[in-house]
């Protein structure tokens, strides 16, 4: 197994999570500023419901410059009535072309799963920078402890694409005598017959000596078998 296995599919996901972030940034960039009416061309007014049709749309009557116009909007909404006064946009050079305001909520709904969606990637590579940067401060100027693998691990609560990955359990004895455990960073393939077969009965651990909750196992003996 290539030991780069973990970092391509972590990658691979927050590029996957990013592209689609990306999408839905554009579709509500496309929406807002190249709809039926270009966002230079949009005048905001307010009209009445005048009659709900389920093929044609809600048709609704309005007034430019004392001139009267009726037209449809080509959706409809559950709850709309006649009678029922809305807001619009028309086309400032052509005042039939009309569109409904719901079309914005479209724009705020797209552009907040975009950034939800781009924030995704940010996230795992900011916290892959800072556990890299914590792995080699440990390796500079922690403790190295062989701890003994207890337990191969499958992270179901961990889903990627229908796969949960697997983590290495250890566990050292302190000179205080404590037992101390150690979980090691997710693998996506199971290493228990690696272990097996290559007799591995423990790994190195990076331990901050100050505080045995900040550690890292050093995988590199099974990741490069």
């Amino acid at each position: 197994m290539s030991k780069t296995k973990n970092f391509k599919i972590e990658n691979l996901l927050a590029i996957i999570f990013g592209i689609i972030g990306i999408i839905f940034l554009i579709a509500s960039t496309q929406i807002y500023f190249f709809g039926s009416i270009p966002k230079d061309k949009r005048v905001k007014t307010t009209a009445t419901i005048i009659d709900i049709d389920p093929r044609q749309g809600t048709l609704v009557s309005y007034f430019i410059n004392d001139f009267h116009y009726t037209n449809y909007l080509h959706n409809n909404s559950s709850n709309d009535y006649i009678g029922k006064t809305i807001t619009i946009y028309y086309d400032k050079t052509n005042p039939n072309n009309i569109m409904n305001v719901t079309n914005q909520i479209v724009v705020y709904i797209f552009a907040s799963i975009g950034v939800v969606f781009i924030m995704i990637p940010i996230i795992i590579w900011g916290f892959k920078y800072r556990k890299k940067k914590i792995i080699l401060r440990l390796k500079e100027s922690g403790i190295t402890i062989n701890a003994k693998i207890k337990d191969v691990k499958h992270n179901v609560n961990y889903q990627v694409n229908g796969r949960s990955p697997y983590n290495i359990i250890c566990e050292w004895q302190g000179m205080d005598g404590k037992t101390h455990i150690f979980k090691s960073e997710n693998i996506w393939f199971d290493p228990s017959s690696i272990i097996k077969e290559h007799n591995i009965k423990s790994l190195p651990v990076y331990v901050n000596h100050n505080n045995y909750k900040e550690y890292y196992i050093s995988v590199e003996n099974v990741l490069d078998i």
